[in-house]
């Protein structure tokens, strides 16, 4: 089965907790099932989510056709992932 490891990179001048509290962020970018805080970093948060979401998509576009077991599962199309993402209700065009 498929994993994800989300790794997230910043040269903002951050205290500690304020790391662990953007890196708790990263899931949001999987699910986008909240929104930043109204505190002074909400726009780092949602650049975080951002980061994520962004970065799941074009793993998604560079895949190749996998083959096994006598099947084959050809790569996403770029247009077709769009398409699936708009019908889904992504509103990553209206940032």
């Amino acid at each position: 089965m498929g994993s994800i490891v989300v790794c997230l990179a910043t040269d903002a001048p951050l205290l500690p907790h304020q790391c662990t509290r953007l890196a708790q962020r990263a899931s949001l970018g999987l699910a986008r099932t909240g929104g930043g805080n109204e505190d002074h970093i909400s726009e780092l948060f949602l650049a975080a989510t951002e980061a994520v979401e962004e970065a799941i998509i074009n793993a998604l576009l560079a895949s190749d056709t996998a083959e096994g077991n006598g099947r084959a599962v050809p790569g996403l199309d770029a247009e077709a992932l769009l398409k699936a993402l708009r019908r889904a209700g992504w509103p990553g065009e209206q940032r």
